[in-house]
């Protein structure tokens, strides 16, 4: 008989320059410091960047920003980008109109264990000190959902419910689930963002040359292309940028609504 895989080892520890860290089996899986924010690998940064940056006017002043995290990872994005939407909201008295802050962040995580650990590091607490698996609300503008991404997008969230969405989701050996990697799946995403709305997917691949990663990031290239259209679609790279070696790209598409369209309708 095979012998059972033994669970992985999920440690929490801080970092001397105060940074939270969280490793899986050793490995670091996720840094950003709970004070503020910040986020320690520079892929995050940028996501966290796009995310809180994105802004859209109505008539009645800037609305909330709706952003949807497949993958937590620890909670370091969802950090970022909720006190970054809390800085711009109290500097530029940008609060949506129920006094909340300028972004409503949902978060899903399929690994129980990873969702348990992220309310806590949000909260600053431990999970002895009363964090609790039902906790599915941890501030008025976060909530933590444990569920698989795919099925959550497919079967939960909504038509145009989210202004931008980040896919951070990797298997244990660190690969993007193959049904994350299918055209229809970035098909299903755009359709739930609103017009304007921004599809960040992280991709584990060189910044520059060819190296492992480099398929997948040239297939979510090509799926993001077909989904949002070629002049929708950028890359942003981060490094360090060691070529051939493997990093985490960004790739943005962002969901315009055809002039031509609103041209013909509205005209």
């Amino acid at each position: 008989a095979s012998a059972t895989p033994s669970p992985a080892v999920y440690e929490v520890h801080e970092a001397p320059d105060g940074q939270t860290v969280l490793t899986v089996d050793g490995e670091v899986y996720t840094s950003y410091d709970t004070r503020n924010g910040r986020v320690g690998h520079e892929y995050a940064r940028a996501a966290v960047r796009i995310a809180s940056g994105w802004e859209r006017r109505t008539a009645g002043g800037a609305t909330q920003t709706r952003v949807l995290v497949l993958g937590l990872g620890g909670g370091g994005m969802v950090s970022g980008i909720h006190h970054r939407c809390q800085a711009r909201s109290r500097s530029r008295h940008r609060r949506g109109h129920d006094g909340q802050s300028g972004c409503v962040i949902t978060a899903v995580e399929i690994d129980r264990r990873v969702v348990r650990i992220a309310r806590g590091l949000f909260l600053g607490k431990k999970e002895d000190d009363g964090v609790t698996p039902d906790d599915k609300n941890i501030d008025e503008s976060v909530a933590f959902v444990e569920q698989d991404a795919v099925e959550y997008v497919r079967t939960v969230a909504r038509p145009g419910a989210f202004n931008v969405v980040i896919d951070d989701v990797f298997d244990s050996a660190g690969r993007r689930p193959e049904p994350m990697k299918a055209r229809d799946f970035y098909d299903d995403v755009r359709r739930r963002l609103g017009a304007g709305g921004v599809y960040i997917v992280v991709v584990p691949a060189p910044a520059f040359g060819p190296g492992r990663g480099w398929r997948d990031l040239a297939n979510s290239v090509s799926n993001m292309r077909a989904v949002f259209g070629k002049e929708n679609v950028r890359v942003v790279k981060t490094g360090p940028y060691v070529p051939l070696f493997p990093q985490r790209q960004l790739v943005v598409g962002t969901k315009v609504v055809d002039q031509r369209l609103l041209d013909s309708k509205y005209g």
